[in-house]
């Protein structure tokens, strides 16, 4: 599944299904609720690229529905070669195209696949300053027509009318996923044809929508789906409340978890922001509404960690819920017990049980009962042995047991003489 992606301005091809034609055969692939602009600028790729060339290893029974996909340079859907495809469906997506390109084209075939091959459902091809071109038919009725296209049943589907999107072709550059809501392009306005337009795809052809579209937003907000791969949900008017006493429980050495009371009831989601001086915070994650934790994982031991929280809709954000700073506490391991010196010639073998929760162990030496043992090695498991000693000596061990929250007190003194 290729889901909740925003590709734009790509050389190759905004998303692809292929088969190599030999091995490896693609089935029950799905492709839904992603956005696509200017993919394919290369000019051999569309932002829907499709290639199934072999008998063995065919593209079948795959889906791919409420998509966005806008080109100003290849189409918006490529079929490379589509002989060997067969239960491929496309519907309830928005194609939009400009600068003369075709909606969609095919190359090495010299007919529009069937709907056998593919069959398209529901979906809106709309080309502005230029005439419409879907596979060399200069109109939707002459696609249904031509190619049996566009139909369910007897009834006639499809739209060849401007989708009312925000912007088209104005998409930023988004490098995280989590900031998918500060793309304002490709929305659909609120006179949007496409409102409640899209075919039910779960009681036509028993296919499960999903429960959210590209902005996290639930299926449905209306009396029926959208097309493309925003569902439209009516504006309020306010942005939403503030998170209320968020805290910090479940503290590990490498983990907590970041509470908070909901203090909205139309938030779209949370932006949670994290600083390690209660001063300069970065984004952290975005998580959806309704939603009233978050356990951040990877921290470092005996590190403060400061965290703020707020809410977000279409109208704008509420005020920063902040939390105080909490400390991952990491007591230091206990000493190690069991230690053992076994001489040898010219080494002391030395062997020990281990501490619960060290991460390493200091091991010390002296050369007279009384000295004050030195670290002569540092190792993370439970044995050492010391080489190069002088014969017929004796030497005094110890062992520490380290790990993030500090050094252990030393083991019990063992010693042996050197053979």
């Amino acid at each position: 599944v290729m889901q909740y992606n925003y590709s734009h301005d790509n050389y190759g091809a905004g998303y692809l299904l292929s088969t190599d034609g030999v091995l490896n055969k693609w089935s029950g692939n799905v492709i839904r609720y992603n956005i696509s602009q200017n993919d394919g600028n290369g000019g051999k790729m569309g932002g829907l690229h499709f290639y199934s060339p072999g008998t063995i290893a065919p593209l079948t029974n795959s889906h791919v529905y409420n998509n966005t996909i806008y080109s100003n340079l290849s189409p918006a859907v490529w079929f490379y070669d589509f002989a060997y495809m067969s239960g491929l469906k496309v519907r309830n997506n928005i194609f939009v195209t400009t600068n003369g390109q075709p909606i969609i084209k095919y190359q090495v075939q010299t007919t529009a696949p069937s709907t056998a091959q593919c069959q398209f459902q529901g979906n809106n091809y709309w080309s502005t300053g230029f005439a419409l071109n879907i596979a060399g038919y200069t109109s939707l009725a002459a696609w249904r027509t031509g190619k049996g296209q566009e139909k369910n049943g007897t009834a006639d589907v499809g739209f060849n009318v401007d989708p009312m999107l925000t912007l088209p072709g104005g998409g930023i550059a988004i490098n995280d996923p989590s900031k998918f809501y500060t793309l304002d392009a490709y929305k659909l306005q609120s006179v949007s044809p496409m409102i409640n337009a899209g075919l039910n795809l779960s009681t036509l052809f028993a296919i499960n929508p999903g429960s959210q579209d590209f902005y996290g937003t639930a299926l449905p907000q209306g009396g029926a789906y959208d097309v493309g791969a925003m569902e439209y949900y009516t504006v309020t008017s306010t942005p939403p409340g503030a998170p209320i006493a968020p805290s910090l429980t479940n503290i590990t050495t490498n983990s907590l978890t970041l509470n908070w009371v909901d203090g909205s009831t139309d938030e779209s989601g949370f932006n949670i922001e994290r600083s390690t001086d209660g001063v300069n915070y970065l984004p952290l994650v975005t998580v959806g509404a309704n939603i009233v934790s978050y356990t951040n994982t990877g921290l470092t031991a005996n590190t403060t960690y400061y965290y703020r929280v707020r809410a977000y809709n279409n109208v704008g954000t509420s005020a920063w819920a902040t939390v105080s700073g909490k400390t991952l506490n990491v007591t230091a391991p206990a000493a190690p017990t069991g230690l053992k010196a076994t001489a040898g010639t010219k080494q002391i073998a030395l062997t020990w049980v281990a501490s619960t929760g060290a991460t390493s162990y200091n091991v010390k030496r002296a050369t007279t009962s009384s000295g004050t043992p030195t670290t002569i090695a540092t190792v993370t498991g439970t044995s050492f042995t010391n080489t190069g000693l002088t014969s017929r000596t004796t030497y005094y061990y110890v062992v520490s047991a380290v790990n993030a929250g500090g050094e252990s007190p030393n083991s019990a003194k063992v010693s042996a003489t050197a053979k």
